[in-house]
């Protein structure tokens, strides 16, 4: 038997497939938000009709900006955990 490779074939597929989620998750959570901070939906939200607030805070172009930057963190996860899929580190 190789060394790394496990004697159980449901523990490598249960952490593929976590891993698959972790990568959809990154890349779709990363796209929505840093993308649609910018749209019309952002303020269409019934939030920020009930709280006064939160309309000042979530349309301020800070705060948008802040929350489309954590969408390129989540991308750029999304991204090196892909790598790490097609192209494992090497033991």
């Amino acid at each position: 038997m190789k060394q790394g490779l496990s004697p159980n074939p449901s523990v490598s597929s249960k952490k593929g497939r976590s891993d698959i989620f972790l990568i959809v998750y990154s890349l779709s959570g990363g796209l929505f938000l840093l993308i649609v901070p910018w749209t019309k939906w952002w303020g269409r939200n019934i939030f920020l009709y009930f709280i006064p607030l939160l309309r000042v805070v979530f349309l301020n172009n800070f705060f948008r900006g802040a929350t489309s930057t954590l969408g390129l963190f989540l991308l750029a996860l999304g991204i090196v955990e892909l790598m790490k899929v097609y192209y494992p580190p090497k033991s």
